[in-house]
């Protein structure tokens, strides 16, 4: 426990230096600095921060700016970044999500975004924090699985990387429910399952 909390202190350090605020230091320090998407927002921040430097360099040099106006400057560039992006908390937290107000800047949203670019949050049987959270019911990791794994099925989504052990209890649990029901939500468990299965 010691270990993972000094490995995410020294994620949250290096993305303080990296010129991420506290907020979404703190917030994507649980993402493993091997996160494609967390990978493309950090070189995309170094980009932005230089050419930030410069124009605030300009600013000092011609008397509009003072060298202590430079922090508070780059907070408001990034805000009108999360604004304009649409980044920005919808609807105030829910369940078990990071205790944001609603309307305020959400590194969440952002990384959303970006894994949109790399290929998808499980593009490499990688689970964010982001989509763990979405999930509202179940408690042990096993039961966060199984949702997981359901989630993906519904969407038709592939659940490479999740154990086969928790797919295969999945499927016993899909059968056990296409017994009792009827119809179309039959068939509904019926295609759920035989996706499933090719997992396996």
């Amino acid at each position: 426990m010691a270990r993972f909390k000094s490995q995410r202190m020294a994620r949250y350090n290096a993305l303080i230096a990296e010129h991420f605020t506290p907020l979404e230091s703190r917030e994507l320090s649980k993402l493993p600095k091997s996160t494609p998407a967390l990978k493309q927002i950090r070189e995309d921040r170094v980009v932005r921060w230089e050419k930030f430097e410069r124009f605030a360099t300009n600013k000092i040099d011609r008397g509009y700016w003072r060298p202590q106006d430079v922090k508070s400057k780059w907070i408001t560039n990034l805000a009108r970044l999360y604004y304009k992006r649409d980044w920005r908390v919808k609807h105030g937290a829910v369940g078990n999500q990071p205790k944001m107000l609603k309307g305020s800047p959400n590194p969440w949203a952002m990384y959303r975004d970006y894994t949109r670019i790399t290929g998808g949050p499980d593009a490499k049987g990688y689970v964010s924090p982001w989509e763990l959270k979405q999930i509202k019911s179940g408690k042990t990791a096993l039961d966060k699985g199984l949702i997981f794994i359901q989630r993906k099925a519904l969407s038709g989504g592939s659940v490479t990387g999740v154990p086969k052990p928790m797919i295969q209890k999945w499927i016993d649990e899909k059968n056990l429910a296409i017994v009792k029901a009827r119809g179309q939500h039959r068939r509904d468990l019926i295609t759920q399952r035989d996706r499933l299965k090719k997992e396996l």
